[in-house]
């Protein structure tokens, strides 16, 4: 599986915020407070719009572009964020009403998935949890838990290279055997 890092998240007209501009460490974890303006706590105060703003930009969200946009604005939400990936930068854009966007390209959602190295399914299991759950993964059998594992830490694929790779073995043996009985006819 190739490593995939967020650098930056872009945001406009996006549910509660007319703009948003989130730089994510090299390494680590990020913290989100927040303070509601009204009420002075942090409940309500747009951190789970982060996340979704997150959502969104991987194709996994929940909710379609018209719940998010903004009711601040009349401006077209957009969200943009960059990765560094082992093919170098990418951008990625969305906008309620506009495709998805790749390095300035039109592009379908698989050309996504490629880039991520995962399926949408993986990544919403890994990028989405609604609020006041456990989350998809504490919410599986065992048995799906070490399926899902063995996807994302491409433990699959490694299997499927085993079993490929038997297969191909008992081709060579059969060559050798029918080699030998030839060989063996001549003598």
């Amino acid at each position: 599986m190739s490593c995939v890092r967020i650098r930056r998240l872009r945001a406009t007209a996006f549910r509660a915020f007319l703009s948003l501009d989130v730089e994510f460490p090299e390494r680590g974890k990020i913290l989100i407070r927040g303070k509601n303006t009204g009420t002075g706590g942090s409940s309500g105060s747009g951190k789970s719009s982060v996340v979704l703003a997150l959502n969104y930009l991987f194709g996994t969200c929940p909710y379609p572009a018209t719940e998010l946009q903004s009711w601040l604005t009349d401006e077209p939400m957009l969200v943009a964020g960059e990765l560094d990936t082992p093919k170098g930068t990418v951008t990625i854009e969305r906008g309620a009403g506009r495709p998805l966007h790749i390095n300035g390209k039109k592009v379908p959602e698989s050309e996504l998935e490629a880039i991520l190295g995962m399926d949408s399914d993986m990544l919403k299991a890994l990028t989405y949890r609604p609020q006041r759950t456990f989350g998809l993964f504490l919410n599986k059998t065992d048995s799906e838990k070490k399926e899902f594992l063995s996807a994302l830490l491409g433990l699959d694929a490694i299997e499927k290279a085993v079993s490929d790779a038997q297969e191909r073995a008992k081709t060579f043996s059969n060559v050798k055997e029918i080699g030998r009985a030839s060989c063996r006819e001549r003598v």
